[in-house]
């Protein structure tokens, strides 16, 4: 699996736990100390965020990242 394949698993995964948590995209902005605006974006594939950013985002919504992904076929590496 390429990692950008990885990467737009890992954003859906993203934005259907945010949903499925009820939790809005304003409190979700918050919570990671970023404008709504730049959430909005992130979400909806018109911008990427920071690595560190997108981990954050991945431990607050308990979406697994990185090697142990389950979405991760070639161990994370993408070679």
């Amino acid at each position: 699996m390429t990692w950008r394949i990885a990467y737009l698993t890992t954003m859906a995964a993203l934005l259907q736990r945010r949903k499925d948590l009820k939790i809005t995209q304003a409190t979700m902005a918050e919570r990671l100390g970023v404008h709504l605006r730049t959430f909005r974006r992130w979400e909806n594939g018109e911008d990427d965020p920071q690595a560190m950013l997108l981990f954050k985002w991945a431990g607050l919504l308990n979406v697994p990242l990185g090697a142990n992904s389950p979405h991760s076929e070639d161990g994370g590496g993408g070679r």
